[in-house]
């Protein structure tokens, strides 16, 4: 089980709210390990990487520290 996979299935299974099945992937893990005040959010100051995902949950860009290393429909990934 990969983690876009859990989150679909807690959203569309289990029937919890996409922005609290997003944060069950993001937030609280980094709350886990005491890395919160870096990672796991969208706000200054924080660790950019970011996965940007479509209406149906599929992976349409990643981007590691800031610089775009997947996009969908690419058969290039840096």
């Amino acid at each position: 089980l990969d983690m876009i996979s859990a989150v679909r299935f807690i959203h569309r299974v289990v029937g919890v709210e996409l922005s609290e099945a997003l944060r069950m992937a993001s937030l609280y893990p980094a709350q886990a390990i005491g890395q919160s005040h870096r990672l796991g959010r969208f706000a200054n100051g924080t660790a950019a990487d970011i996965v940007a995902l479509s209406d149906d949950l599929d992976t349409k860009g990643v981007w590691i520290g800031g610089e775009k290393v997947f996009a969908a429909g690419s058969d290039t990934v840096r």
